[in-house]
């Protein structure tokens, strides 16, 4: 059985369809509280919007995930900011000092990973 929220949702995501640029920039300007890009497309507005209203729903995705998509984007993962445009610190990621000595065995075989100043040590070669 669904739960009325979920119906809400699915027509709030169906509704979406029909709306033109122009309703579906102020929609995004609604829901994360900024204009929207100016040089977006409808398409892509459409899906950004359709998964804020998801996000929003659902609680969006967990911290750990959140600071690792960050840091793959290259930003900085110690903030980030709000969908209302406050900035809020997370997590800050390991970091590994020069001389730490990382130890794992895999498939019957211990591997050994130096920590130093300017990359890592593996099987004798230097990795950045």
């Amino acid at each position: 059985m669904r739960r009325k929220s979920d119906v809400d949702i699915d027509a709030e995501l169906a509704a979406l369809g029909s709306l033109d640029y122009a309703a579906l920039k102020e929609k995004w300007q609604t829901l994360f509280g900024v204009p929207a890009p100016k040089k977006i497309g409808a398409d892509f507005l459409l899906l950004a919007i359709g998964y804020g209203i998801q996000e929003k729903a659902s609680g969006g995705l967990k911290l750990h995930i959140r600071r690792q998509l960050m840091w793959l984007a290259g930003a900085n993962p110690a903030t980030t900011s709000t969908a209302e445009g406050r900035t809020k610190l997370l997590t800050p990621p390991v970091s590994l000092r020069p001389g730490v000595r990382l130890i794992r065995e895999w498939n019957g075989e211990t591997h050994q990973v130096n920590v130093l100043d300017g990359g890592f040590v593996w099987r004798g070669k230097t990795y950045p």
